[in-house]
């Protein structure tokens, strides 16, 4: 019975893991509201991704925590006005950071 309990479990995780991974964001349409307001899932993940992105993309092989954590919270202060909902989130970043951060 544990067996069964367990298999059927696993099933449905697998299951929900897989639905879950059918999804494709195209990050230049990605907005500051649904950045802020977890839309897409958690924001801390997406600003990773981000962060490996423009890592990638200037060649840069280091990574500094408390630097990432000062660009997150000065990107979360940015988005989290009002006027700032509609800026997709690359032009944010421009905005805030500088280019190519």
């Amino acid at each position: 019975m544990y067996l069964k309990a367990l298999a059927a479990g696993l099933v449905l995780a697998v299951s929900a893991w897989a639905s879950q991974a059918q999804i494709t964001v195209d990050i230049s349409k990605v907005t500051c509201a649904q950045f802020v307001h977890a839309e897409l899932g958690n924001p801390r993940t997406l600003a990773v991704w981000l962060s490996g992105f423009y890592h990638g993309k200037n060649n840069v092989r280091t990574f500094e925590p408390v630097a990432f954590e000062q660009h997150v919270s000065k990107m979360q202060s940015y988005c989290y006005q009002e006027q700032n909902f509609k800026v997709p989130l690359i032009e944010a970043i421009d905005r805030v950071l500088g280019a190519g951060k």
